[in-house]
This record gives C-alpha cells, structure tokens and sequence, in this order.
C-alpha cells in the first residue's frame, strides 16, 4: 500500500493490514462484511469489553496518514457521541489500531433506504413524507442543539430498522460550525453530488441548514419519483446539472404525486437558498400539513427559481412527455474546488456569441417591418380546379419528400436500427454509437450518438441492477433452505449476460454464502454438542491438534528461510470446514505469515523515511558507504555517491544486496508480532539463533509460541548430538556391520538432520540408548 509517512512525507509501500472475519481492531471483533461505500467499509462486529453487536466502520487509509485529520475527526466522534436522538444512530467509540482508523456505531437491523428504492420502486406520497417528517426532526436536532450538519443527507445513509423507522447515519462528514478554523476545509466539495446543493456542489464554504434541505428535498423527490436524481456517469457533469439544470417533475414517473407535495418540493428545492425553508420548524410544519393533504404554507414566489420542470395541463390533465428513467449514481466525493463557475461561464459565452452570429446573419442588415398579411386563399389559388389528373399531388409529393440522407445520418440510422434489433446486446450497441460519435465529430450527429450512449449506459446499468438483485434473491433462498453448494455453484459459473458486470457482486454473494454454510455448520455441531458433550469435546480437542500440527509445519518452513511453503499449510486450513473452532488463531497467523513474505518492502520503507538524508549502509559487497536517499523507484533504492566535491555517481540498490545487520536496521522500531518474526527470521538467516528466540519469544501465542518452541528443541538435540557423537558414529558403525536397512535409515536421518524435531529428538535419544 502507497502511504504518506506522517513525519517526512515520503512515499512508502508498507504491508496492508488485512481485514476481514476473525479479526480485532481496536477491541472490535470483526465477524462481517456489510456494506461498502465512499468512506470507508462497514463490518459487523462485537465489542469484546460490553459483548455487544455493533456496525465498525473502516475509514479510508489516507485518512490516518496526517495527524491533524485524526484529530479533527476524533473530536467530531467525541461531538457526535453526545447526540441522543430516536431517528439518529447512537456512535460508540472511535480510535486508532496500527493505522486503521475505526468508528463503532450501533448496529441497526433492517436496510437502507436505497435498497428499498431499488426493490419496490417509487414509495407512497404518505410513508415519503413521514420518513422525510422523521429525518428532519433528527437533521434539526442536531443543527438546534449543536450547530451540526450532516452534509452527505442520501437514502444510502437513511437506514430503515424491522419496524420501519428510519435511522440518520453517516455524520463523518458532518463538520461543527463553532470548531477551530483549522477543523473547515472552505473551497472543498464533500457529499454525494446527485443530492448535494448547488452552492455546496460549487465549494463554497458559507452552508447552513437550508443546505441539508435541499438534500432532503432531493432525497423526498427520490423517493416518490423511483429516479436517482440528476443521474449521469461524470461526477463533473452531475456536480454541473445541480447548478445549471432541472429536475423532471415526479409526476412524470409516478402520477399520484400530489400537487401540494409538488409545491413542497419546489420550495426545499429553490435554486437560491434564501427561498427555501429557514429553519427546520418551517419545514417540518409543512411536511406534516402535505402529509394531511393539505397546501404547503410557504411556497416558492421566485419566477424561475424552480428546480422542477413542471409538467403543462391539457384538457385531458397533465401532459407527460416521453422521457428514460436512468440510475446511475457517484459515490460520496471529496474533491477540490469545483470548477463549474469557469465551465458555466465558458458555456454562458459561447451561446451569447452563437447568438450574435445568427443575429448578425438573419436580422443585422434588416430593418423592423409589420407582419405581412398573406392574400386569402381563395383569391390567390383558383377555386374550381382543372378536372385533370394534374390536380393529384401526390407523384410530385413522392418525388419532392425523398429525403437526402448525408453519411453522418446514415451511421446514426445504421446504429440506431442495429440496436433495437438487438435491445438487450448494450455492449454492441455502445460501440456502434462510439464510433459514430467519433467518425462525425463536430457535427450534431456527434451528438445525438452521445446522447445515445448516454441512455444506453444508463439502461445498461438498471439491467445489471435487476441482474444483480435476481442473483441475490437466488442466493437468499439457497441460503434459506441450505442448498448451499449449487448455490456457490452456479454463481462462481455464471455465464449471464452480464457475467464480467456481475463479478464482484457474484464474488460477495460466494462469501456470503460460505459464511452461511460455515454459522449453519456451527450450529449443527453445537446442537449435536448439546446433545453429545463427549463428542463435541473430541472435536475440540481434534481441531486444537490439527492447529497445532499446522502451527510446527509453518513454523519448520520459517526456521528452513522457506516463505512461501509457511504459509501453505496455513491456506490450507483456512479451508478446512472441520477447523472452524480455531479460525481466529490461522486467520492471525496467516496475516503474519503474510507480512514476513512482505519483508523486502518493509526494509524498503524504512529507506523511504530517510529520503534526502546522508547514511551509512552496509552493503553484502564493499562494505558500508555514505550514501544520500533520493527516493525509491520499481522496488529499489535510489542511492547517490559522492565521489569527489561536485563529483557524484547515482545507481540503484535493491534489498538483497544488504547485509543482514542492515535490514534489522530498518526494523528496529517495529516492536509489533509482525516486527518481531521479522527480526526473528532475519537473526536466522544471521545464523543468530538466540537473538531469534527472544524475538519469538516475545510475539505471544500461537506462531510465536510455537517458534520459540521448535528452537528450544533444535538446541536440545544439538547438544544431546554433541554429546553423544562418538556413541553415534560406533553405533552407526556397528548397524552398518549387522545391516539392519531400516535402522540405518532412521540413523542416516538423525545424523544428517539440520532442524531438529520433536520427532527426531525422541528417535536420537532411543537410538542412542
């Protein structure tokens, strides 16, 4: 992993900390995945101090890399804690654990609020409205009581309990407006562009809570309309249409939409926020008054200052016009100063000057005139036509609307037909228009074809949407009835439509399902232990054996210098269903096991660190030399030498050319399990094999104990050896002399052995005797 070193700021490629099932951070033990999304991974997890299920929020690595940024996000976790509200999801603790910064929260059952969108669709006006009424009754306690805005208000962080009460989560990005100057970021766009407001998609640094209603605006039109708004694949181009476009009028996608819910949106919407609602109060009172179905109180006044494209009345009622749902979404962001106000200018002056010019062409050298009255008909055509065939239009109608079809309309029409011949083939079709759109550029066929790939795009991702959701039903019920195995089955060797699309979410519903099939068996084994407690005793014992059976396999190939063939026996574990019990000791030996075969890159960062420095280093070949660090480059060191004063000679040195005592250098301070097996296993290759064992000694159980172990009897047999070499050889000589082959095998072993076993110890000691 690429990280910042908070001291020097130097590059370094440091060994990530796995996380997953079976593992503790900061007092939290990891059972689960949950969910991902734009800061950070969610977990399930148990607080071992209060053993209680709480949801562990990961935040992103770069966020752990400068002091100030932890500090100011633990003293808005410290503000956050003090929140007591119903609809506001309770923060337990925050803190830092080898790097890994963490936030515990209560964990809520149930789903998120974008996951019900995207199952049923559009909700009704009435439960919209509540949930929206709940939502900002928590987004007003906050603002009232401590000047708090959430900033990143989105269904993804609205979380619905069993009982359908909505649940705020997700106030890491929220910022207190009475913290140190140091604690604001002013020209920074943080939040999810589709529901973020158009001065906070501008950065600008002066937001209220008119801000965090319009997010709950967009949020409400989200959900009575089933449209993710201002839906786009480009981050810039949904951050430009929240300033400079409107929204489809809900009624378009769901027509029991209520006028009165119509004329709240318009006013949580306003483009200037001095016409939304002020304060909270107003909002909630309206949000109840419409949920009555009555008329807002307070409704937008501005002539323009709609975000809403309001559908025209006809005589039949409102007039829908044919338009494409899409859904397509960009994560939470966190992004420097938006450059809309140069692109909004930019695109302001080339419609002013395009205007000019058809100004200049059609009307400049005209003068006013009055319309002219066409003569009447009648008097201008005559009245009784000639009773000849000439009076059929119809062959020069034929003859005069031929159209004339130039090469770029050919292309367009060409994609065009190929792609409704083959509706459900986007892959084809999106190539199609790419090449129209590059083979016709600057022309308005350029465009129509990027319009086309824009609605094929969005329509591609709803059918891998619906892909998805089908293979996650499938899954549910596998899950629900054990058929466990073809479930897996079918989905590692699905060959959909969308297989490519569809890997990583056929990937999660594996893993899930092999969690599945590992608690069910966990609970079959301990309801049979239940039933048989000396059965389930034996199993125990079993398992603890074969861990510590794997354990000496590892630990051998360590003493033998042999990386990868530690961590074999270990992987092979891992996969073992009857070893359940112990998966918390292989999954934390696995993560060291992981981190030695990372040495190379371990020693590397140490160099990182001294970047621009003057050092001494001892090299295998020439001794020590003073070289200056200029940086690190493909896994090497880039050293420069001074041969003479202006004179220098640069090359590149990697971690092999060191010496030993060189490497144990660089880690030095590095005084967790994983420091000390390094060190450990470098003293090895020093052939140092005491200083081995007190690094061993000192990693606690399981690998370390097991380690310190193999050594204690390596020593044993090399001075029982030592002892008894002359008994030996007159032995050997006299089994040579009887030729027993068994028994001059097992001596030859015994003699020949460089790492001695416990097996091998108990075999010198009967031989000799």
């Amino acid at each position: 992993t690429q990280v910042e070193c908070p001291s020097c700021r130097a590059t370094l490629t440091v060994p990530r900390k796995e996380l997953g099932p079976g593992v503790t951070i900061g007092g939290f033990h990891i059972d689960r995945l949950l969910g991902v999304g734009g800061m950070g991974q969610v977990y399930l997890a148990r607080q071992l101090s209060l053993d209680r299920e709480v949801a562990l929020k990961i935040l992103p690595a770069q966020m752990s890399l400068r002091q100030e940024s932890v500090q100011r996000f633990l003293n808005e976790v410290k503000l956050l804690a003090r929140l007591e509200h119903p609809n506001i999801v309770t923060a337990f603790e925050a803190g830092e654990d080898a790097g890994v910064l963490f936030l515990a929260m209560a964990y809520v059952r149930g789903e998120s609020l974008e996951a019900k969108l995207l199952r049923d669709g559009p909700l009704p006006e009435a439960e919209a409205l509540h949930l929206s009424e709940k939502v900002a009754g928590a987004l007003g306690y906050a603002w009232g009581k401590h000047q708090l805005l959430h900033r990143d208000i989105k269904p993804a962080n609205i979380l619905l309990d069993v009982d359908g009460e909505p649940k705020l989560v997700d106030l890491g990005l929220a910022k207190s407006l009475t913290a140190t100057v140091s604690a604001s970021m002013p020209g920074v766009v943080m939040g999810t562009p589709n529901y973020m407001s158009p001065e906070q998609a501008q950065g600008l640094g002066d937001l209220d809570c008119r801000s965090d209603i319009y997010s709950l605006g967009i949020t409400l039109y989200h959900m009575v309309s089933g449209q993710v708004p201002f839906a786009s694949s480009s981050m810039m181009e949904i951050l430009r249409k929240q300033v400079s476009e409107k929204l489809t009028d809900p009624r378009q996608f769901n027509p029991h939409v209520s006028e009165p819910c119509v004329a709240l949106l318009e006013t949580m919407l306003a483009k200037d926020p001095t016409s939304r609602y002020t304060t909270w109060e107003l909002l909630i009172a309206d949000l109840e008054r419409v949920r009555h179905k009555s008329p807002p109180s307070q409704q937008l006044q501005t002539v323009g200052g709609s975000m809403l494209m309001r559908l025209p009345k006809g005589p039949g009622g409102l007039i829908k016009a044919p338009i494409r749902a899409t859904a397509i979404t960009v994560d939470s962001v966190s992004v420097g100063k938006s450059p809309l106000p140069w692109i909004i200018g930019v695109v302001t002056a080339v419609v002013a000057l395009v205007g000019v010019g058809l100004w200049l062409m059609t009307g400049s050298s005209q003068k006013p005139v009055p319309p002219v009255t066409p003569p009447p008909v009648p008097v201008a055509t005559p009245v009784t036509p000639p009773p000849v065939p000439v009076a059929t239009p119809a062959p020069a109608a034929t003859v005069t609307a031929k159209p004339v079809v130039d090469a770029g309309q050919a292309a367009f029409l060409a994609a065009q037909d190929a792609a409704q011949t083959k509706p459900g083939d986007f892959d084809a079709a999106l190539a199609r228009f790419e090449q129209v759109k590059q083979t016709t550029a600057g022309t308005s066929w350029s465009e129509q074809a990027e319009r086309e790939i824009f609605r094929l795009t969005a329509e591609k991702a709803q059918a891998v949407d619906k892909a998805i959701a089908a293979l996650r039903a499938d899954a549910d019920k596998a899950g629900a009835s054990g058929a466990f195995a073809p479930a897996m089955s079918k989905l590692e060797n699905y060959r959909g439509a969308f297989a490519a699309e569809t890997a990583a979410a056929r990937a999660e519903l594996v893993a899930t399902l092999k969690r599945k099939e590992v608690e069910a068996e966990r609970a079959r084994q301990a309801a049979a232990a239940a039933k048989d407690p000396e059965t389930e005793a034996r199993r125990q014992a079993t398992a603890r054996a074969a861990l510590a059976s794997v354990l000496e396999k590892a630990a051998t190939e360590v003493l033998r210098l042999d990386c990868p063939a530690s961590r074999q026996p270990v992987a092979t574990a891992l996969a073992n269903p009857d070893l359940q019990s112990v998966a918390s000791e292989l999954v934390a030996a696995n993560d060291l096991l992981a981190q030695l075969a990372a040495l190379p890159e371990t020693v590397l960062a140490g160099f990182a660190c001294e970047k621009d420095k003057t050092i001494t280093v001892e090299f295998q070949k020439g001794g020590p030399k003073q070289v200056a660090v200029v940086g690190i480059t493909a896994g090497k060191v880039k050293a420069r030498q001074e041969l003479a004063p202006g004179q220098y000679v640069e090359w590149d040195f990697g971690v092999a050319e060191l010496t030993t005592r060189e490497k144990l250098k660089r880690l030095a301070t590095n005084q967790t399990p994983a420091g000390r097996l390094l060190r450990g296993y470098l003293s090895i290759a020093a052939g140092n094999w005491p200083a081995a064992k007190q690094e061993f000694g000192q990693m606690g159980p399981g690998l370390g104990a097991t380690l310190t172990e193999l050594i204690q009897q390596r020593s044993a047999a090399q001075q029982l050896a030592a002892k008894e070499i002359p008994a030996k050889q007159a032995l050997a000589e006299m089994l040579q002399v009887i030729g027993l082959p068994e028994t001059q095998a097992n001596m030859a072993e015994v003699i020949g052995s460089k790492a001695y076993t416990s097996s091998q110890v108990a075999k010198t000691q009967a031989l000799v005797a």
